[in-house]
């Protein structure tokens, strides 16, 4: 493990600290990643999570080799346990495009117990004070009562962070288990307009394993 220590150590400086950072082949970029990922969890890249891995590492350096628009956020989705979140987690504090982490179910879970700062802070409030956002996990939150009305968080706030996103204020970003047509299903096709209108939207780990089932030991004869 000490060479991936000294790599990250390295791409750390490199994507994260440097006042004028060099943007690296994409070889260097995919080993930047993968050692990232290894020091804490063992993500490996295959089939078309190497493309994705790579594309995400041009955008979070503004690399124009990006290939597609880097006015807009980024939205992966695939099934569950390819390390989506893993993987945009990495880059929560890259110079060029920092953002903050939101998990969606724990903030509607939140909302159901009385708490709105984050639903006000991210979503109605972010008027005030516009920020980069990963919103994980959509479409795995519930429905909760406001005053009385039944409404979902997450619609609510697709149509602030869109008018910050038309503005030029802030990116937003999400990981989701949904697919497009279920997008829509889940927040009608105004909601699937909005994030097309915001966000890249790119597939991810769709011919590969679930990491989370792999078990590293054998089993019992």
């Amino acid at each position: 493990m000490e060479h991936i220590s000294e790599l990250v150590k390295e791409s750390k400086a490199s994507l994260f600290h440097s006042d004028e950072p060099e943007i690296p082949s994409s070889k260097a970029r995919l080993r930047l990643i993968e050692a990232m990922s290894a020091e804490t969890f063992s993500l490996n890249f295959s089939g078309d999570t190497l493309p994705v891995a790579e594309d995400l590492m041009a955008y979070f350096r503004n690399d124009p080799a990006f290939r597609g628009n880097l006015s807009k956020g980024i939205l992966l989705y695939g099934p569950p346990g390819r390390g989506k979140s893993t993987l945009m987690r990495i880059f929560m504090n890259a110079r060029l495009r920092p953002f903050r982490h939101v998990s969606c179910p724990d903030m509607a879970l939140r909302m159901f117990n009385g708490d709105m700062d984050d639903f006000l802070r991210f979503g109605i409030g972010a008027h005030a004070q516009p920020a980069s956002v990963l919103f994980d996990d959509l479409g795995a939150e519930i429905d909760v009562n406001h005053y009385g009305s039944k409404i979902s968080p997450m619609e609510q706030i697709l149509q602030t962070r869109y008018s910050l996103s038309t503005k030029g204020l802030a990116k937003t970003h999400f990981t989701t288990n949904l697919n497009p047509e279920q997008l829509a299903q889940r927040y009608g096709e105004k909601g699937l307009s909005r994030l097309q209108g915001m966000c890249n939207i790119i597939p991810y780990g769709q011919n590969s394993s679930d990491f989370r089932s792999q078990n590293p030991y054998p089993s019992n004869p």
